[in-house]
């Protein structure tokens, strides 16, 4: 997908974590992560190419599980976390 502004997003799946081993970009956002099959794999594979710019950041919005790599996600140098119930969005019904 491009954007106006000449950016482009890419889409991959944790199914298939050697698909990350190569590409570089700035930023990911990573979804449900807590339910990545080869979570492992593929979060080390994506944070290797996390190599453009100046501060390439991540963000993650799951629902929380206490997986391994959630644990290791959320003890990193640098995680922010934030909290939110469905309640919260008042754009849901």
């Amino acid at each position: 997908m491009s954007f106006a502004s000449g950016a482009k997003a890419f889409v991959y799946s944790a199914a298939a974590p050697e698909k990350l081993r190569g590409p570089e970009h700035h930023a990911a956002w990573c979804d449900e992560l807590a339910k990545w099959r080869h979570g492992e794999a593929a979060w080390d594979n994506l944070r290797l190419g996390l190599r453009l710019g100046d501060r390439p950041q991540v963000i993650v919005t799951t629902t929380p599980r206490p997986t391994m790599l959630m644990r290791r996600v959320m003890t990193s140098e640098g995680a922010v976390e934030t909290r939110g119930r469905t309640f919260d969005n008042p754009h849901l019904s």
